[in-house]
């Protein structure tokens, strides 16, 4: 007996292990009196709101200890990964602060799970916040901070040299994170340098490119591919002339309809478009009543005749009372 329930304690030992195991995003940070002590954890839904921010974006916030560490569960992730952003916020200033770009900038953008456990550390203090960091146990978050960095020539470019070499520079990021996105082996690091190459700007001249890595990922299933197929289809001309088509297509049904079928059908005659009053008024304008004798008949003043007599002629599209005698309606 005693064996036996010796066996069976090694066999859950494995089990109690993994169960056990800290699933969590730990790190240190390198913060001066001027960052509140929490970091904020924000789900981001779309890469189009990579830069948006409200509350209803946040979903953790813990607190950073006087040494900079900080850890955040990811036992309430979903199971695949998803793209998410760490943010402080200034003292004084609202915890859905946003700051993008200069010394301030105040996040980092990461892929994590429910089963995610990685690092995050500061390597120094530096100009902003997360500018030099390093994180382990994570190649793709890696990833992450490498497109960061190649992003980072982009947007420095303004500053340097003549407009030509600016724009130089703009291609050689660009097709740098063209190439990371057609070599990762990761969905979401992929689509990630897609985003960051500034793919609106440059799909008509990459077209082929982009065509082929739809094909490459038409299989993964998530929200942020679903959006970027969106974004990639309204501006694939092939798809707008598709649209195109089908509007000529509806357009000629139209015609068609117009032309054979709606004079098969036999329409109302104008005369029903008037009241009963009118009607009344209508034969005996045929009858070839004057105003003032339908004034009597009616009981009805003779301006109110003639304003009757004016709303026939408009729905009837006549003009006189000849043309209203001439009408034969049954």
């Amino acid at each position: 007996m005693w064996i036996y329930i010796r066996g069976v304690s090694v066999l859950l030992i494995p089990i109690f292990l993994t169960t056990n195991i800290q699933c969590q995003i730990t790190g240190q940070l390198d913060v001066d009196s001027s960052w509140q002590k929490f970091v904020f954890l924000s789900q981001i839904p779309s890469m189009n709101d990579m830069y948006t921010m409200s509350s209803n974006m946040i979903i953790d916030k813990v607190r950073i200890d006087s040494q900079g560490y900080f850890s955040i569960k990811t036992t309430f992730l979903p199971k695949k990964d998803g793209l998410y952003r760490i943010h402080l916020s200034k003292v004084g200033s609202p915890p859905a602060s946003l700051i993008i770009g200069g010394q301030d900038e105040n996040h980092l953008f990461i892929m994590a799970h429910r089963h995610s456990q990685f690092n995050i550390k500061s390597l120094g203090r530096t100009a902003t916040l997360f500018d030099s960091l390093e994180i382990t146990n994570s190649p793709d978050n890696d990833k992450l901070l490498m497109i960061n960095k190649i992003t980072e020539l982009e947007e420095n470019r303004e500053i340097t040299g003549t407009p030509l070499k600016r724009d130089l520079i703009s291609k050689a990021v660009n097709e740098k994170l063209r190439t990371i996105a057609d070599t990762s082996e990761n969905p979401l690091v992929s689509l990630y340098a897609i985003y960051q190459s500034s793919f609106e700007a440059n799909y008509t001249a990459h077209r082929e490119f982009y065509e082929q890595y739809l094909q490459k990922w038409e299989n993964e299933k998530s929200l942020y591919f679903d959006i970027f197929r969106k974004q990639i289809d309204l501006r694939n001309p092939a798809h707008s002339l598709h649209y195109v088509w089908i509007a000529l297509l509806f357009f000629g049904i139209g015609i068609l309809t117009t032309l054979y079928i709606f004079p098969t059908i036999k329409r109302k005659h104008p005369i029903h478009d008037l009241s009963i009053q009118e009607r009344k008024i209508f034969k005996l304008l045929q009858s070839g009543k004057s105003n003032k004798e339908i004034s009597e008949e009616c009981n009805i003043g003779i301006s109110t005749v003639k304003s009757h007599v004016s709303n026939i002629y408009t729905k009837l599209n006549i003009k006189s009372r000849k043309e209203a005698m001439d009408i034969n309606h049954k």
